[in-house]
């Protein structure tokens, strides 16, 4: 995860506006706190999407391929907080 926060912060940092950059830092940390959530919640799971995010997190995290699949999800996943406030699939 953290790699992939690198390089999410690396690749929008130019591109967003000071208040958006905040906004990312929050989107982050709310994410960060709903994925452990849906981890303690076992088979309860509730958030199909940060389901993917976590298997996308465990299966082959080093490889390219799945760096890049995490870095499009993460910038979906921001796009969708800064709209509405809200982690995808919540």
């Amino acid at each position: 995860m953290a790699l992939s926060v690198y390089f999410l912060f690396d690749d929008l940092r130019r591109q967003l506006a000071e208040e958006d950059k905040s906004l990312l830092v929050t989107s982050i940390i709310e994410l960060r706190k709903r994925l452990r959530e849906e981890a303690k919640a076992g088979t309860d799971r509730r958030n199909r999407e940060l389901y993917a995010l976590e298997a996308m997190l465990s299966s082959a995290p080093g490889e390219k391929y799945q760096i890049e699949r995490r870095h499009q999800k993460l910038i979906k996943y921001f796009g969708h907080f800064k709209k509405t406030g809200k982690v995808q699939g919540d």
